[in-house]
């Protein structure tokens, strides 16, 4: 293998993997699933601003820069951009796709713009990945891996399918710039003692990966493990209190720089801490043997990768998986420590230490909404990588028959990565097909189940919109699936982790109220309403809804505001539809709008942009002018026609709300004597 200690060589290998990764999906738009919003953010306000901590954003402003710096490269100008990324109409612009992210949409020429934008983007996440390779490869071969070994790892973790989700998402930027300074600060820190510029570049790389992603923390035992047994000098000298001091000087850099990154990150997410799964931080860790099993599982053979997964908190000794995992865990380490032999068997402890303590961030001490992803996993997988290969060349140099395998195995392992990594490419082009491919592999999983049903929804919109009656009636088996997938959605133990059950109930009512089952609508609305008055705050969402969540969680109010809005105007909508259809008295048919202008105005004062809530007002308004002037009270019929036209004026062009408003204006002209 004389040939992989070729830098070139190595180049060329990285980069046709990462073009296995990016082959399906390169140009893929923008996902909806936090891409936009994080490119809008990224791009607006002058660019100082990536480098304020904010409430509820991860601190990452050399990530947020280099969007802002591709916006610039790749992207629209200014305005257009916020116009495409920020406004209604670029929503609405999307419409008609297969995804949720408006991929295989016939767009406009700003579409095509953030398309080509996206691209753009996702090519330079291809390249640092690359380079976080190459970084890899040179950081392993200096340790003493071997050029050969080296090689595998980097390969494998390159064209791993688990990468995927880092390099193809492009708000996953975090993960492979952190890669990118973290390896290299690994490299820096094993260079030479004597070169004057190693601790000032380790310190420098070093800070830009916790500013890539608070996940870098993961690097700070592996720099401890490296001063404490680095193979190139021979061990540690365990007895000598001077190694110890002057060893705890060279890493106080580091871990003053992990010290603040803590902070920060303490006070941007301090409003959004959850507790761990099961409650408490011991049933946190117990459930982290399933999840550090299902991790090393996922690395060594990626057939059930999904892009949510379901878990199941582990809440005590009895539960058998905290044994079956656990100790399946502790047989894999024990068995690759016990066949790496002298050099190898530090290269193995290295391997599990950067394995386990990259996983650390990402351990489930503090709850998360998803506290197992595939992403989690790719900072830590080198780890993994270098123990196995550390225990099979070890065995090796003791079993001569083993030699002429080994190169085999290394390049049939990278193959069959880079085959599962080709077939899976592609789901990465289209965010629909991703979501409704891990709700089918994770039928458990809250979050996959609820965005499954969020697409479904879409696409039955779309199949219906000015559709006849005859045709919504074809699409019914399909309303019923929906609400069967918003049922299931509900069942799932995790759910308010990610959603609370009044979003998910404005999904079931939604699709009835489309069929004309007013009754059925608000019978699975009111029971979660939140009463009269002012609404709780973050933290306290969760008393609303008792009895919905796991011991020891609380609800997560990721779409409560938006959603108590919109419940209001489906109710007012349902209140001015059910007077028409019982043949109602005019009086009861005054009562109904008012009702409707009530609700209006309760959505409205929980979010005063609400678009539709506005419509709402301003039509029922024309409505009860339009009774006013049918029982002869002409001044009031003006009034209250002024004051709806007022409103529906007001909307800002180019929003869907602002077309229905003026399809109303047009169509529906001042009431006169008679109500006519």
């Amino acid at each position: 293998m004389t040939y992989l200690k070729n830098s070139f060589v190595m180049l060329g290998l990285l980069a046709l993997a990462t073009a296995v990764l990016l082959h399906g999906n390169l140009t893929a738009p923008f996902y909806r699933i936090d891409d936009r919003y994080l490119m809008r953010d990224a791009v607006a306000g002058p660019w100082i601003t990536p480098l304020i901590p904010r409430q509820g954003f991860m601190y990452v402003p050399v990530v947020s820069l280099s969007w802002r710096l591709e916006r610039a490269l790749f992207g629209p100008g200014q305005r257009e951009a916020m116009d495409l990324l920020g406004g209604e109409r670029a929503a609405t612009a999307t419409e008609g796709t297969g995804s949720p992210d408006g991929a295989g949409a016939a767009p406009d020429n700003g579409v095509r713009v953030m398309r080509n934008w996206a691209c753009g983007s996702r090519l330079v996440n291809g390249v640092y990945h690359l380079l976080a390779g190459f970084l890899l490869w040179l950081f392993l071969k200096r340790i003493g891996a071997g050029a050969g070994i080296a090689a595998v790892a980097a390969l494998a973790w390159v064209v791993h399918p688990a990468a995927l989700e880092s390099v193809a998402w492009i708000c996953e930027r975090r993960n492979t710039m952190c890669a990118f300074f973290g390896f290299g600060s690994l490299l820096a820190w094993t260079a030479p003692l004597e070169k004057p510029w190693r601790l000032p570049l380790v310190w420098l790389l070093f800070g830009l990966a916790l500013c890539s992603k608070p996940a870098a923390l993961g690097y700070l035992p592996l720099f401890v493990a490296l001063e404490v047994a680095d193979p190139r000098q021979g061990g540690f000298a365990w007895r000598d209190p001077k190694a110890w001091l002057s060893r705890l000087g060279r890493l106080s850099g580091q871990i003053a720089l992990s010290v603040a990154a803590c902070l920060v990150a303490m006070h941007v997410f301090v409003r959004d801490m959850m507790a761990p799964p099961g409650g408490t931080v011991w049933t946190a860790l117990l459930t982290d043997a399933e999840v550090f099993f299902r991790y090393t599982a996922h690395v060594l053979l990626p057939v059930n990768l999904s892009f949510y997964n379901g878990l199941e908190p582990v809440t005590g000794l009895s539960d058998p998986r905290v044994w079956l995992y656990g100790g399946a865990l502790a047989l894999l380490w024990g068995a690759i420590i016990w066949a790496a032999r002298g050099p190898w068997r530090v290269l193995a402890v290295l391997g599990l230490v950067w394995f386990f303590g990259g996983l650390g961030p990402n351990a489930n001490l503090i709850g998360s909404m998803g506290p197992l992803q595939d992403r989690y996993m790719y900072i830590p997988s080198p780890g993994l990588l270098l123990g196995l290969c550390a225990a099979l060349k070890s065995a090796a140099e003791r079993w001569a028959g083993m030699k002429p395998a080994l190169p085999a195995a290394g390049v049939a392992f990278v193959a069959l990565l880079a085959v599962l990594c080709a077939l899976r490419s592609p789901l990465y082009g289209d965010a629909a097909a991703l979501v409704l491919d891990a709700a089918q592999r994770q039928p458990d999983s809250g979050m996959a189940r609820w965005s499954a049903a969020q697409i479904k929804r879409e696409r039955l919109l779309r199949r219906i919109d000015g559709a006849s009656d005859s045709m919504k009636q074809e699409a019914r088996d399909e309303a019923l699936a929906l609400i069967r997938e918003y049922e299931a959605a509900l069942a799932c133990r995790d759910i308010c982790d990610f959603v609370d059950p009044l979003t998910l109930r404005l999904g079931i009512a939604e699709v009835l109220f489309l069929y004309g089952d007013y009754a059925s609508a608000k019978a699975a609305l009111q029971p979660v309403m939140p009463p009269p008055g002012p609404l709780p705050d973050r933290m306290s969402v969760a008393r609303l809804f008792p009895g919905a969540t796991q011991p020891g969680r609380g609800v997560r109010p990721l779409y409560f505001y938006q959603s108590v809005a919109r419940a209001h105007v489906l109710l007012g909508e349902i209140s001015l539809r059910e007077a028409y259809l019982k043949a109602a008295t005019p009086g009861e048919r005054m009562a109904s709008a008012r009702r409707a202008v009530a609700s209006a105005e309760e959505s409205l004062a929980v979010d005063p942009e609400q678009g539709e809530a506005r419509v709402l007002k301003g039509k029922t308004l024309i409505r009860i002018a339009y009774l006013h002037a049918a029982a002869g009270a002409m001044d009031e019929a003006r009034k209250a026609y002024e004051a709806g036209k007022e409103i529906l004026s007001s909307l800002p062009a180019g929003s869907p709300p602002a077309d229905a408003a003026r399809q109303i204006l047009k169509n529906v002209p001042p009431p006169t004597e008679g109500g006519r």
